[in-house]
Order: C-alpha cells, then sequence, then structure tokens
C-alpha cells in the first residue's frame, strides 16, 4: 500500500491534468481521460457507491478473531460516497458515539478535474474551502485556499514546460507573499531534481531522484545554508511488486552509513500484510592476535664462534580492535483481511508483531461495508 514519494505523486497528478508532451499538446478531454478516479487510488474495484469504515478494540472468542469496544478514532472512522464514475464527492469523520467531527465534499469539472473543496467542522461549521484553476490544456495553474470568511490563506501556483508540459515551478503563496518555491527538473520525461527555494531566492534544499524502470528507487536530500551544502537524508527503495510497491526501504545517516531498514509484505490483492522495521548496531569488539617475534642476540656467547648467534623467540600479544555491524529487528505490525466477492477487503485484523520476543500481539478490528451500485 505504499505510494513511493508524496513529491512524486503530485508531480504525477499535475502532469495527468494535462497529460501528453509537445509544444501544441492536445484537447483537454483527451489529456484527462487519463486521470485516476479516487476508487481505482484506493484500489478499490466495481461500482462502489459508499464505503463506511469503523474501527474496533479485536477480541478472540472461543478461537475466532471478534470486534470488541468501539474505538474513538476519527481518522479511520468514515463514511466516503462516490459518484458513477468511481470519484470522491463527500467524506465524513465520526466519533465513538457517531457524533460528525469533519466533514469535506468535492466538486468536479465536466473532465473530472477537482474544481472545488469545502472542509466543516463538525456538520455544517465552515472551516475552509479550496478552489482550483486550469488552463486551457486542463493543466492545475492555481490552488487557493480561503478561510471560513473567505479571506485567501494559502495560494499555489504552477507552471509549465512549454514543449514537454511537464511541472516547472510551484511557487507558496501565504498571505500574498512568497514563502516557497519549487524548481523541478527531469530527464526522459522523469523528474531527477527538486529545488527548493526561500521566499527571498536564497537556495534552501535540494532532492535528487534515481528509478529503474518506472519506480523511484533512491532520494537524496540536501539542505543549504549559506549557501554551503550538508546531507539531509538519503533513501533507497527496491524490489516493486506488480502494483508499484516497494517491498525495502533502507535509510542512510548523514554519513552515508545504512541506519534503518524497512521490510513490506503484501497479499495477491497487494494489500499490506507484514511491516518489519530494523534498526542498524555498531558494536566494538577487542581481540588478541599473537605471533612469535625472532630476536637475533648479538652478543658473544663465551666458547662460541662468531658465525653461531643465539636466536630468542617471544610470543607476543598485540590487541585487534574492530566495530562489528548488525541488524536487529524493532516493533513491526501485521494485517490479515477477508476479501467480498469484488475482491475488496471488508475486515482487517491488525497486530503487534515483536520479532526478538517473538511475539504477535492482535489490536484493532476493521470493518468496512462497501455499498454497490
Amino acid at each position: 500500500m505504499n505510494r513511493i514519494l508524496f513529491a512524486i505523486a503530485l508531480c504525477c497528478l499535475l502532469y495527468s491534468c494535462g497529460g501528453g508532451s509537445g509544444k501544441n499538446g492536445s484537447s483537454s478531454s483527451n489529456e484527462t481521460s487519463k486521470i485516476e478516479s479516487d476508487l481505482q487510488k484506493e484500489r478499490i474495484s466495481g461500482n462502489v457507491t459508499s464505503v463506511r469504515q469503523r474501527v474496533y478494540w479485536s477480541l478472540e472468542k472461543f478461537g475466532r478473531i471478534e470486534k470488541g469496544k468501539l474505538q474513538n478514532m476519527s481518522r479511520q472512522d468514515f463514511l466516503k460516497t462516490y459518484d458513477k464514475d468511481g470519484f470522491l464527492t463527500e467524506e465524513t469523520h465520526y466519533d465513538a458515539t457517531d457524533n460528525i467531527v469533519s466533514r469535506q465534499t468535492w466538486a468536479y469539472t465536466n473532465s473530472h478535474l477537482p474544481k472545488k473543496t469545502v472542509s466543516y467542522k463538525g456538520n455544517n461549521e465552515l472551516t475552509d474551502s479550496t478552489v482550483y484553476s486550469y488552463n486551457d490544456r486542463g493543466k492545475l495553474v492555481k490552488m487557493e485556499k480561503f478561510n471560513a470568511e473567505g479571506k485567501s490563506v494559502t495560494r499555489n501556483e504552477y507552471t509549465y514546460y512549454e514543449d514537454t508540459g511537464l511541472l516547472m515551478d510551484e511557487d507558496i503563496y501565504q498571505n500574498d507573499k512568497l514563502n516557497l518555491k519549487y524548481v523541478h527538473i527531469y530527464q526522459g520525461g522523469k523528474l531527477i531534481e527538486k529545488q527548493r527555494y526561500w521566499g527571498g531566492g536564497s537556495l534552501a534544499g535540494k532532492e535528487y531522484f534515481r528509478y529503474a524502470g518506472n519506480y523511484t528507487t533512491e532520494v537524496r536530500a540536501e539542505k543549504y545554508q549559506n549557501k554551503d551544502a550538508s546531507f539531509v537524508s538519503h533513501t533507497e527503495y527496491a524490489n516493486f511488486t506488480e502494483f508499484g510497491d516497494y517491498e525495502l526501504k533502507i535509510g542512510y545517516d548523514e554519513s552515508g552509513n545504512e541506519r534503518t531498514k524497512i521490510e513490506y509484505m503484501y497479499d495477491q490483492y497487494g494489500n499490506l500484510t507484514e511491516y518489519t522495521p530494523f534498526a542498524m548496531h555498531s558494536k566494538e569488539f577487542v581481540a588478541t592476535e599473537s605471533y612469535d617475534e625472532y630476536v637475533e642476540d648479538d652478543s658473544e656467547a663465551e666458547g662460541e664462534d662468531d658465525g653461531n648467534k643465539a636466536i630468542e623467540v617471544t610470543e607476543v600479544d598485540t590487541p585487534q580492535v574492530g566495530t562489528i555491524e548488525y541488524w536487529t529487528p524493532e516493533i513491526g505490525d501485521a494485517y490479515t483481511y477477508e476479501y467480498d466477492d469484488h475482491k475488496n477487503w471488508t475486515t482487517k485484523i491488525t497486530y503487534k508483531v515483536d520479532q526478538s520476543k517473538e511475539e504477535r500481539t492482535r489490536q484493532f478490528f476493521y470493518e468496512r461495508i462497501i455499498t454497490y451500485r
């Protein structure tokens, strides 16, 4: 269930909202036909009208896992509704007493590009809204957020390379003042460098992207202070599945040494079944190495010829200092699923897994009620 990086996903979204290459491009209807629906993004198949999800404590009775007490997890307790094309139109979140915590609605253009989102506290208390604007090629050029009083709070503006149609600059404003600017550089249609600038124009950082096939395999980030670059992070991704998820993620420290590792496992439908983090440890050791030292005695022994020198053999112990590096698994997660006839999961049981103690402790019981047309 891992998507590679938010930066890459955003670029892909902006690209899909116009698609194509070449200076002239194509019509908006052709370009936006490549847009992935929300159901596709969530890997939900079938003609779905709504998904209701709730989270309970997991209980075991008579050898079976059952749902226990309803948990107060509003981010995971939701009702999502979709239009006939699979695009999200409304999302409502609840607390454990069925009170509405928040609600958000979406409106789209005829080409299913987001046009406006409205967010509420509770059911009807307006908190903010976001309006999206596009050029004649269907590319997002402005995304502006307004508070409850209708005042502009933040504004993102986008420009594109004329020849390829790929995202070039993203300018982020707060209260009409430029706060950040991102510049994107591509090679062969793929993002290879992302530069971040402060509103005043000074370079704040860079990210470098490397690929294998269609997937991001490495991201290296640098931070700039007074024009001096310092290493921030380096992350590698490997072993991609048919769904585009990675099975291995390795993080490096400022010296370029491996320090963190996460392994992922998935089922046949691409749902995550195991998440196992590891930490790199180092341990110093001292070993003793022995060898024989031969010393020739130059003093002349009484009654011996000059050609017969005495040889003294001494065993010498020398300490050898070294370092051993090794991985240890940390507390991870595991998931089991039950599916309906459309291959969508309807129940998910979560576990905490401590491999060092070989312990597997059940936690939560997720229930999804999926309604089809």
